[in-house]
């Protein structure tokens, strides 16, 4: 009786063993999947953030040599201005000296128009924008409406007109800031990219390409938002459609990564500028985010398998 008491005994004591390194190898494994789903959620929750304040970065140093170049050519405008009075005041051929002035070609960057009060004569015209038919006075009106930087001098019995066409000063902005992303670096072979939007409604030829550096031979190439990644999906339709609602917005699409011709699921974040009409995006292959999380889940693993046997051992000694 004592012996068949004994077996019971032991046999629940094992069972009971048993069941308990279960549960508990059951508990460190889903401990280590949740650590793992929480370390990738926590990585791409870090990516969206550094593609968040990267385009919105890059979108206020658009805006800062925007103010830059406006106060530069504030200040050259003054500097004509100044060079105006001088030569008018030289002397009997001040309107000849005037008009070479703006001749020459240093100064060529500058519409001018000057005319005589009176009669209404156009004695200079730089870049042929005086309409004939036109009373001077309202060309000076409509062109002030036009330039943002300008100014209208008396001259005695003449009238100058000195601007700068604001597409002039806009595009010298583009320029700077194609060359600042083409010569800037990040990790993962991430990039920013612009495209420029030509119609908001989609469709063939919607958009140009303007700055690419993972597709420099295609930069002025024409877009569509029926264009399609490896999977079928219309990423440039998603953008269009989410920018044009939020202003910005994350999508993922297939592209191919820089400097290579594998093609992976991307995650983008794009934002219209809509003072220059473009979208100006940045993305990080998923898969480049896997070596952060396999790095992670290794460290993990190792610890879980370290305690796993100190933990068997220790239920095990329970029953000893």
């Amino acid at each position: 009786m004592k012996q068949k008491n004994w077996i019971v005994s032991t046999a629940l004591v094992l069972l009971s063993t048993i069941l308990l390194l279960v549960m508990s190898l059951f508990t460190l494994m889903r401990v280590e999947r949740v650590y793992t789903t929480n370390t990738a959620q926590s990585i791409e929750q870090l990516k969206r953030r550094f593609l968040y304040d990267t385009v919105n970065n890059q979108i206020k140093r658009i805006d800062t040599q925007r103010e830059l170049a406006q106060q530069y050519f504030l200040t050259e405008l003054e500097r004509t201005i100044y060079m105006v009075d001088h030569l008018y005041e030289s002397g009997s051929e001040h309107i000849d000296q005037i008009i070479s002035y703006f001749a020459n070609e240093s100064n060529a960057l500058w519409t001018a128009i000057l005319w005589e009060k009176n009669t209404g004569h156009v004695l200079l015209d730089s870049h042929g924008v005086f309409q004939m038919g036109v009373v001077p006075v309202e060309m000076a009106g409509y062109l002030s409406q036009a330039y943002t930087i300008y100014a209208l001098k008396s001259l005695g019995p003449y009238t100058l007109f000195v601007g700068i066409p604001q597409d002039f000063v806009d595009e010298q902005v583009k320029e700077h800031i194609a060359k600042e992303i083409y010569d800037s670096t990040y990790s993962e072979n991430s990039y920013i990219w612009v495209n420029e939007v030509l119609n908001y409604e989609g469709g063939d030829d919607y958009a140009i390409r303007r700055i690419h550096p993972n597709l420099r031979d295609t930069v002025g190439t024409k877009l569509s938002t029926n264009m399609t990644d490896v999977k079928g999906t219309t990423p440039y339709k998603t953008e269009l459609e989410g920018v044009k609602q939020h202003g910005e917005l994350f999508f993922t699409y297939y592209f191919k990564k820089m400097g290579s011709e594998t093609i992976s699921e991307k995650l983008t974040y794009a934002k219209l500028y809509k003072d220059f009409d473009w979208i100006v995006a940045m993305g990080i292959h998923l898969d480049d985010m896997n070596g952060y999380i396999d790095t992670t889940t290794g460290q993990s693993t190792r610890i879980v398998r370290r305690i796993a046997p100190v933990f068997v051992l220790s239920i095990l000694g329970l029953f000893v």
